[in-house]
């Protein structure tokens, strides 16, 4: 019988997950970061 499946885990507590970019609103702009490349290019400086 075809159908659609999804798994629906729960991370642990003191799982840490590092997000690759930052995402805020600020004077009604959505601004993202892409924190690898900030950090690259800081240390290319």
């Amino acid at each position: 019988m075809p159908g659609i499946y999804a798994i629906i885990v729960k991370p642990r507590s003191d799982l840490e997950i590092k997000y690759p970019c930052k995402v805020r609103m600020e004077d009604g702009a959505i601004i993202v970061i892409d924190r690898e490349r900030a950090e690259k290019v800081a240390e290319e400086k």
